[in-house]
């Protein structure tokens, strides 16, 4: 198995430490910058800042920082697959960030009591759903480092902790620290939080973009999924037409497979794989 793969399934994430050069940092905040601009956003405080969601609506010349092999080839030993984008989004932050509470991108309710059944446990042998997220400014205590809650692959869904808003009962965490331009990839169904900027930092800037991947055979939907911000199919031809090197998911159809699928209905890939 690849290291950074056997990271994700022993304990919920890996970091690709400054896989993108300075250079290439200050490409991606201008385009943020300039989507901020155009768009004529305010503030960048709260507890997410700014947030573009779907990304490459607001700033389609980000779709070439995704195309890092570095990266896509970590994503299909972690999935075991090629790899789909379903979802890109940004975050813009600065000093006036407060904490970002306890959550995961699983799509249940921190608060209920469902846990993964044994059967399923027993079944796994790959993560389905990852988010990978560029850290550009990097995580630092400055301007507010990511913490995780590890989890291995067949860990109960359930949190230790029902407080989401504080570190409390929380044991065992890791407070992740990586330099700019780094990525981290982990689990969708892995709890993490943000910690807020230093007091003392003065201005702080925590530049974030990445996406939700998945395998290019998962069909299962998901809240996230870029598909449920395009109101019409004609919308989403239109979106994959101008971002070819992306599969966005669209509905499963009962039944239908990929040769007798009638044009249209969803199930067809209109768009390369990764």
């Amino acid at each position: 198995m690849h290291p950074l793969a056997a990271d994700v399934a022993q304990h919920g994430y890996c970091v690709l430490a400054s896989v993108y050069t300075a250079e290439e940092c200050s490409a991606i905040r201008s385009e943020l910058d300039a989507a901020f601009d155009r768009e004529q956003r305010r503030g960048r405080g709260g507890q997410f800042g700014q947030v573009f969601h779907p990304l490459l609506d607001s700033a389609p010349a980000m779709a070439r920082f995704y195309l890092k092999p570095e990266i896509i080839e970590v994503l299909r030993h972690v999935l075991q697959d090629d790899v789909n984008l379903a979802h890109t989004g940004a975050l813009l932050q600065d000093e006036t960030r407060e904490a970002c509470q306890w959550h995961s991108h699983d799509g249940r309710d921190m608060h209920s009591d469902v846990t993964w059944s044994p059967s399923r446990a027993k079944s796994l042998d790959h993560v389905s759903r990852v988010l990978c997220n560029v850290y550009v400014d990097g995580s630092t205590d400055e301007n507010g480092p990511l913490v995780v809650y590890p989890r291995k692959l067949a860990d109960p869904w359930a949190p230790p902790s029902q407080n989401q808003h504080s570190e409390e009962g929380w044991d065992g965490k890791h407070v992740v620290y990586m330099p700019p331009g780094s990525a981290c990839i982990f689990d969708a169904c892995m709890f993490h939080s943000a910690r807020p900027p230093a007091a003392t930092a003065g201005h702080v800037r925590r530049y974030i973009f990445g996406g939700h991947y998945t395998g290019w055979h998962n069909r299962h939907r998901h809240r996230e999924d870029n598909f449920y911000q395009l109101s019409s199919t004609p919308l989403l031809a239109e979106y994959e037409n101008r971002y070819p090197h992306f599969f966005l998911p669209r509905p499963v159809v009962e039944g239908a497979t990929e040769e007798n699928a009638p044009e249209g209905d969803g199930t067809r890939a209109a768009a390369a794989r990764l």
